[in-house]
């Protein structure tokens, strides 16, 4: 019986090829989970999982019951509901705790000074709190961060709190 593997990924993209293409080279059976659609019935004609990235309880439940050898992930929100399949499924993956972590940036900070690390001074604000109030409690310059994008996206540095006022907009 062959291998079966288990990719996690938010789009059909370049990534996905690849995995795809090495796992039909190296004899292992390939399905791919993924949010693209809910709704129509296999519309890429690829056989692949319906998952919800923000519903993880309800995505795992669908996968019980299915075999799987292995599980992968490509991207942030992917990671988070492989690594909650890979401990459904019993199959090594990233500990659930370590992706969550990576996928929250005040999650991770708090992780990172409990254990005794270094970390710049930091603190959590929502996007519903008034602009002037946030920069009243930061220390600059500074850097704003979204919680969960990756790759610098919405990163931003304020030098004063007009900067910041303007940035948290």
């Amino acid at each position: 019986m062959p291998q079966r593997l288990l990719l996690f990924a938010a789009t059909t993209g370049y990534q996905v090829r690849v995995f795809a293409d090495a796992a039909r080279r190296l004899g292992i059976e390939f399905t791919l989970a993924t949010d693209r659609c809910h709704i129509l019935d296999d519309p890429w004609g690829d056989q692949a999982v319906p998952v919800r990235f923000d519903r993880i309880s309800e995505s795992v439940d669908a996968l019980r019951g299915l075999r799987f050898d292995a599980v992968a992930a490509v991207g942030d929100r992917p990671a988070v509901l492989a690594a909650a399949a890979a401990e459904a499924l019993g199959v090594l993956f990233h500990p659930l705790s370590a992706a969550r972590a990576c996928n929250d940036k005040f999650l991770a900070r708090q992780l990172y000074q409990a254990a005794g690390l270094p970390v710049p001074e930091f603190f959590r604000a929502t996007i519903e709190e008034e602009p002037q109030t946030v920069a009243a409690r930061a220390p600059f310059p500074c850097v704003l961060k979204p919680l969960g994008l990756s790759a610098s996206r919405g990163v931003i540095r304020a030098n004063n709190e007009t900067e910041f006022v303007a940035a948290f907009r």
